[in-house]
């Protein structure tokens, strides 16, 4: 599942609309998954991941909505 939702942008990323909310939510929980199994991180990858969270979990109220 995890290298298929890699793989997916680079599949299909130029058919979607880039302005597409479920798009972006999406694209954002793999900027997430990306920063939190990294192998390394340091405190301002930290602080990065908290605001990207914070940015996603209000995209993902609007996708539910």
């Amino acid at each position: 599942m995890w290298c298929l939702a890699r793989l997916l942008p680079l599949l299909i990323g130029e058919l979607v609309s880039p302005n597409e909310i479920h798009w972006e939510s999406f694209l954002l929980l793999l900027t997430i998954i990306d920063y939190a199994f990294a192998p390394i991180t340091s405190e301002d990858t930290d602080m990065y991941l908290k605001g990207v969270i914070k940015y996603y979990f209000g995209k993902f109220t609007q996708v539910v909505q």
